[in-house]
């Protein structure tokens, strides 16, 4: 399947998103962009999770913070999918998994465990960190979930646990750095992988 748009797709586009794609030159969302986008909590593998995902939007109705968006016309083959863009609007990684018990499709389903698969993964990036430039700081520390706790303090720098980390994103939206020192990478292990 191409992320390139359809022509209905092209024509339903507002005038800042043509312009937006003429200057990037394709048109689509996450043009340039290699990772795939960040799906809700136990979300199927990419290919998998496109192909049942029905795009009702049941999902981000259910999410009390508001974190599920959905792709418009510029997605392309994800337009009606939702997303989550973590270090803007984390995912607060509910203890009722409301968005996953709302899904009608199996797009995203609990694991066999019975527990929700990670959305992805913080990535600290050690120049960006105040920790480097020899600023005290452990406030990725503090905003990761108690209940989780992927990130701890190891020789005063941060450290991500991938195996706990859920990629909220809470770490990143309070991160303190003029440009975030974490981001979010999209899990490669969800459910049905």
């Amino acid at each position: 399947m191409s992320d390139e748009l359809t022509r209905r797709q092209f024509f339903r586009l507002g005038p800042v998103d043509i312009l937006r794609g003429l200057v990037d030159g394709q048109g689509r969302a996450g043009a340039g962009r290699k990772e795939s986008p960040i799906r809700p909590p136990s979300a199927q593998a990419e290919d998998a999770f496109l192909r049942t995902c029905e795009r009702c939007g049941k999902c981000a109705e259910a999410c009390i913070h508001e974190a599920i968006r959905r792709f418009g016309p510029a997605g392309g083959r994800n337009e009606g999918t939702p997303y989550l863009l973590p270090a803007k609007k984390p995912c607060y990684w509910c203890e009722t998994m409301d968005c996953v018990h709302a899904c009608p499709s199996g797009a995203l389903r609990f694991g066999e465990d019975g527990k929700a698969a990670p959305i992805g993964t913080a990535v600290i990036d050690a120049d960006l960190c105040l920790v480097s430039g020899g600023t005290l700081c452990d406030l990725c520390v503090s905003f990761c979930p108690s209940a989780i706790r992927a990130i701890s303090m190891a020789a005063r720098r941060p450290v991500v646990d991938e195996g706990r980390c859920t990629g909220c994103g809470l770490c990143a939206k309070f991160c303190p750095a003029e440009e975030s020192a974490i981001r979010i990478v999209a899990s490669a292990g969800r459910s049905g992988s």
